[in-house]
């Protein structure tokens, strides 16, 4: 498959630098994707006069984001820890993670980031923000996931092989998946 998105393996650092890198990536993207996008859309909403006012629920929609943002700070950190990499394609975990939220979905950072666009929509009172949101699930799982599943499969093989066939990708599984090799030689390119 030939795609635009290239992943390349995190180079070996110490642990605080994947989290920074984590955290910096985490603090872009959600300053776009969560913030700026959102209010541009709800201008655009409210200058065309589209507004729906029973849709704002504040409460229902900063809950969901902060579970969500609490699901998304967990997986990246995972990923950074225990991975040995970041959530970022040009610097990818060195190590299969599957511990934490990875046991029980396969992407935890892609349901955590359109949970987030959910919350952000219900808070603005936005259907525009929210159909953004489910069109960002469309995009990560018929554009993207393939593209990082085939990486995951290089770099890792059977190990992710397994894993793939075992822990369902948007629907949470419980309980969740426990790997022989949590941390295998195999694991770990190179």
């Amino acid at each position: 498959m030939h795609s635009p998105i290239r992943f390349h393996t995190a180079p070996p650092r110490s642990t605080w630098r994947n989290v920074l890198w984590t955290a910096a990536q985490c603090s872009v993207v959600w300053f776009v994707t969560l913030f700026a996008l959102p209010l541009l859309l709800v201008t655009i909403e409210r200058l065309g006069g589209y507004t729906v006012p029973a849709l704002r629920l504040p409460v229902v929609g900063a809950c969901l984001f902060l579970i969500c943002t609490t699901l998304n700070l967990s997986a990246g950190a995972g990923l950074a820890v225990g991975g040995k990499g970041t959530p970022l394609p040009i610097a990818a975990p060195r190590r299969l993670f599957l511990s934490g939220p990875y046991r029980y979905v396969r992407n935890p950072m892609a349901m955590a980031g359109i949970g987030q666009g959910i919350g952000v929509g219900l808070w603005l009172g936005s259907w525009l923000v929210i159909g953004y949101a489910f069109t960002g699930a469309l995009v990560w799982h018929y554009l993207i996931r393939p593209v990082e599943e085939e990486d995951l499969l290089e770099r890792f093989g059977a190990e992710y092989a397994h894993y793939r066939a075992c822990v369902p990708l948007w629907r949470p599984m419980f309980p969740g998946y426990a790997s022989p090799n949590l941390y295998s030689a195999a694991s770990t390119p190179g």
